[in-house]
């Protein structure tokens, strides 16, 4: 008593195949000034088909799914553009500059047969001809200020309380980057060496105006995901009220918070995300003192982030859990 028994998720398939896939690159490379400026351009495009996925079965099985070789191909495409740059060298001093930048690309190309599969109506952000994890959304049209719930656009334009028919939802949100990379520089000084490192993404995001999309209404017991954010503060709570947040209801209303424009959130950012400074021990030191080497660092990470996303994180994008922390670090590294 009081244990948890054991059940089959998933059955086994002999008739598995391999996954195909078909890959195109070029590139090239560039260099100036006696390769003091390096430029190089990479274009990659990947199709995999013959894809093994998850086939959901009918419960009265007695079990959840089982995986299987399913026609469906998915394009991934990418422009990947890099330089880097000596800008300044002499004796005891150097500058050096990389930057990255990334553009890519995804969507499904084909799926014959999708329609007598768990993912025609866009399970899964799988849809023909749209990048994968794509979600198809409803237009918001407001608050009611009567009775406090979410006025959507029916599929007639029309304003609709509650939830309208799938026909209406005539637009798409794709969390993906469309667009990402990083910048790099490094200045040495005799035995001093300092850099840090830039990244930055733009992308879309969901707003986290309720922690877990409303599906723990705040006051319910829900492990750690009944407290709630302070925007909530702004929520529909009288008749007359225009807040952006419906009133507080006794079930979650996740279909409307994670499926509509309204609640798709530009989540672009720029992030400080290494700082280094180190020095290493002269030479005529270690040698009094019987070591190879010495190096003193000390190194930040996560430290400044510029975004006009409203959640706890624009990289990670989750509302119940940590984001990146930002960390200090100090040492020392000694080689006998």
């Amino acid at each position: 008593q009081g244990t948890t028994g054991l059940k089959t998720n998933a059955i086994g398939n002999p008739y598995l195949q391999w996954e195909e896939t078909q890959k195109l690159s070029g590139g090239i490379d560039l260099g100036f000034f006696k390769d003091r400026l390096l430029l190089n351009l990479t274009y990659q495009r990947n199709r995999s088909s013959n894809q093994l996925l998850g086939y959901l079965l009918p419960s009265i099985t007695g079990v959840t799914y089982f995986t299987q070789n399913l026609p469906a191909t998915v394009q991934n495409v990418s422009w990947e553009f890099s330089l880097a740059t000596d800008n300044v060298k002499t004796r005891n001093f150097t500058w050096t500059t990389n930057f990255n930048v990334t553009l890519p690309r995804n969507k499904v190309i084909e799926f014959p047969g999708i329609e007598e599969t768990s993912y025609a109506k866009g399970l899964n952000g799988v849809i023909i001809g749209q990048p994968l994890g794509v979600q198809k959304y409803y237009h918001y049209l407001g608050i009611d200020p009567a009775w406090g719930d979410y006025v959507l656009a029916n599929e007639n334009k029309q304003p609709s309380l509650g939830i309208p028919s799938e026909i209406a939802k005539n637009g798409y949100i794709s969390t993906q980057p469309s667009i990402y990379g990083g910048l790099t520089n490094t200045l040495s000084y005799k035995g001093f060496s300092f850099d840090f490192l830039f990244e930055f993404r733009q992308q879309k995001g969901i707003r986290a105006f309720y922690f877990w999309n409303e599906l723990a209404v705040p006051g319910a017991f829900f492990d750690e995901n009944s407290n709630q954010p302070v925007s909530v503060l702004e929520r529909w709570q009288k008749p007359g009220d225009m807040g952006p947040i419906a009133r507080f209801r006794t079930e979650g209303f996740l279909s409307v918070t994670t499926t509509t424009d309204y609640y798709s959130w530009d989540a672009s950012y720029v992030r400080l995300k290494n700082v280094s400074l180190s020095w290493q021990v002269p030479n005529k030191w270690c040698d009094k003192m019987h070591l190879q080497s010495g190096t003193l660092y000390f190194r930040g990470q996560n430290l400044a982030t510029v975004t006009r996303y409203t959640g706890l994180d624009p990289e990670t994008q989750n509302s119940t859990t940590l984001p990146p922390l930002q960390v200090w670090t100090t040492g020392i590294n000694i080689i006998f």
